[in-house]
């Protein structure tokens, strides 16, 4: 072989060899593919605000704030509302793991197409860890999403709906069936609520609230049922108030398809959702089909205060409930209002269903009421009980 020959033979050689150890590198540089990964919903608009923040300065969700959060060293698990720099964990919370570390760090990040990036950050092993796995959990009920686990028919055709219900109470006439909503945002009324209500008044949470998949694993472990609340359009409410994961009759299907997975992953075991506002959506029957399409093949229940959603639930078979009443926050009858759907429930064929937005106005006058049930002739059923 000529000198020529063998100097080609040498780079030859070399390139193989170099080509060898970016291989090698990329492998063992290459991201782990089970660690968990960024979950990111691409919305349009400007930032907005979530269901339940003070609509007041500063609680607009910061861009960069992922980046400082992460900085912070922050282990994160659920989801936390990020509303400016004042709450971001201090280096010494987010090392420990603990205090307001326990949050998702979320962030938004206004694009030139006039979109917006949310992004919401795994927290790996330990920060999983510290949000139990409920002990009911029946796995062959969930689907992975790109958003989490979330509940499912299984193959045999048994639902979360009827894995996670209370059971059927011997008397459901004359019967009353109370929710109390809007919890998860505010932990002392969510703590009130969950500590001092019969386990037979149902709840639900925000999707937007902070570790909510342990909140309702708990409240369903201590034998009351939970439920997830999804924000959807209403007349004279702006979707910045609601929330980036509302649903909404402008939008395409499968904008609001995208949304409604993220917001029934938020946890993996429940019997039903209910809406939480949603006038205008619910008057879209094309928009409303999909959605209970939605949860039909999940095998959810629907709890309706719109009451616009009984037609096509019936069709489906759908396990559904319409409410009877509505207190908003602090409504100042409530007393008055509860004593007079009681009077109600008497003649009534089916069980009442009251849903209490809470507050703390509210749940005095609930934790009242049901002192007066409990010798009276109305019944206390859970809210599936009057779902058909």
């Amino acid at each position: 072989m000529g000198r020529a020959g063998v100097s080609y033979l040498r780079v030859a050689w070399g390139v193989l060899a170099a080509v060898m150890v970016i291989a090698a590198g990329a492998v063992l540089w290459a991201p782990d593919p089970d660690a968990p990964q960024p979950m990111v919903l691409d919305l349009p608009g400007e930032a907005d605000r979530y269901a339940g923040a003070e609509t007041g300065p500063g609680t607009e969700i910061e861009a960069g704030a992922e980046a400082s959060a992460l900085a912070d060293g922050a282990e994160t698990a659920g989801v936390r509302i990020i509303r400016g720099e004042a709450e971001l964990p201090s280096p010494e919370v987010a090392a420990a793991g603990s205090g307001d570390g326990d949050g998702l760090a979320t962030a938004t990040e206004s694009r030139g197409d006039g979109s917006v990036r949310i992004t919401i950050v795994g927290g790996g092993d330990k920060a999983a860890a510290r949000v139990p796995e409920p002990r009911h959990l029946d796995t062959s009920l969930t689907v992975k999403t790109a958003a989490g686990l979330r509940p499912a028919r299984n193959a045999r055709g048994a639902t979360p709906f009827a894995a996670y219900r209370q059971a059927m109470p011997a008397k459901t006439a004359p019967a009353l069936a109370v929710m109390v909503s809007g919890l998860g945002l505010d932990p002392v009324t969510t703590d009130r609520a969950l500590l001092a209500l019969p386990a037979e008044i149902g709840v639900s949470f925000s999707a937007y609230a902070r570790n909510v998949d342990a909140r309702l694993s708990a409240a369903l472990a201590a034998g009351r049922e939970a439920a997830l609340e999804i924000p959807m359009a209403t007349r004279g409410l702006s979707e910045a108030v609601l929330g980036p994961a509302a649903l909404s009759p402008d939008r395409a299907a499968e904008g609001n398809a995208t949304r409604l997975d993220w917001v029934l992953s938020r946890a993996p075991a429940y019997p039903y959702v209910t809406n939480f506002e949603g006038d205008l959506f619910a008057s879209n029957a094309e928009a409303m089909q999909a959605f209970l399409n939605a949860l039909d093949r999940a095998g959810l229940g629907y709890l309706d205060d719109t009451g616009k959603g009984g037609a096509i639930a019936r069709a489906l078979n759908l396990p559904y409930g319409e409410v009877d009443l509505v207190l908003e926050p602090n409504d100042p009858e409530a007393a008055d209002r509860l004593r007079a759907v009681s009077r109600r429930a008497l003649s009534a064929e089916r069980p009442l269903i009251v849903k209490v937005y809470a507050s703390d106005g509210n749940l005095d006058a609930v934790m009242a009421w049901v002192d007066t049930l409990q010798s009276g002739e109305v019944g206390l059923v859970p809210p599936s009980a009057a779902m058909r």
